[in-house]
């Protein structure tokens, strides 16, 4: 079963049941702050209920929710510049655990005839980049994504997941090589194709850590509907440590943009 956060109606009924069951047992002083004009503005609202429901005597709720998801899939995107989209639709997408990432930026270098020694070169400064913000601080090689394409841009038309359409490589390449090795980080950002990967992924393949996150934006959004009358979009951003197989992928959206952040 699949839930898919820009068509609310297939978000499981008992989700908002049990949403709104909690909301109807919370006490009438924070009702009447959530029901406040002041309390209209998203990130107040949110900021209200984060209270409420990250205060150890009410995380019974997230727990039930958790059991809910735990029976579904969710539809999710990932941002992403590679040589050919079909790579995707063959192989799917990877973590970014450094052989497979290594592997991916060799292929790259080699199919735009780059020598073997600057291949070394810039694999070296990844190396680096790799353990300082993986390996030293015990992060688990990880695949990024988020829940609503109204995400890949902000308002005005500022970064958002659009980011990292930008270059071949990801944060990681631009991060490693942009400063040190412009040449080749340049054949990476200026090669290639920039797309969006939608795809569907278990909700228990989302990392632990990310989970309440997820659940968060669930009550959220049926906040505002419940004590505003207002309709907010679901936002969440999630990571998995687990490889997305091609029959998981759902669409591969061009990203045609240029970028420069």
């Amino acid at each position: 079963m699949l839930i898919d956060v820009s068509d609310v109606s297939t978000i499981p009924v008992e989700v908002k049941d049990k949403i709104y069951e909690a909301f109807s047992l919370l006490s009438e002083d924070v009702i009447d702050s959530l029901k406040d004009s002041y309390a209209s503005d998203e990130n107040v609202m949110q900021s209200i209920i984060g209270k409420v429901y990250k205060n150890l005597e009410n995380t019974q709720l997230y727990s039930q929710l958790t059991d809910i998801l735990e029976k579904y899939e969710i539809v999710c995107f990932h941002s992403t510049k590679m040589i050919s989209k079909y790579r995707v639709k063959e192989y799917g997408l990877s973590t970014n655990e450094w052989s497979k990432y290594k592997s991916n930026i060799i292929d790259v270098y080699k199919s735009l005839g780059i020598s073997k020694e600057k291949i070394e070169t810039a694999l070296k400064y990844l190396w680096n980049t790799y353990k300082d913000r993986y390996l030293d601080v015990g992060c688990e090689p990880h695949l990024c994504f988020y829940s609503n394409l109204s995400m890949l841009e902000t308002e005005g038309g500022g970064a958002g997941y659009n980011i990292y359409c930008e270059n071949i490589g990801g944060e990681m390449a631009k991060i490693a090589l942009q400063n040190d090795c412009k040449e080749l980080y340049s054949l990476l950002k200026n090669s290639g194709k920039s797309f969006v990967v939608k795809f569907k992924i278990p909700y228990l393949r989302i990392s632990d850590y990310r989970k309440d996150a997820v659940v968060f934006s669930f009550i959220s959004y049926y906040a505002g509907l419940y004590f505003q009358r207002k309709e907010y979009e679901i936002g969440f951003l999630g990571e998995t440590q687990y490889d997305i197989p091609s029959e998981d992928i759902l669409d591969i959206i061009d990203y045609n943009k240029d970028i420069d952040y």
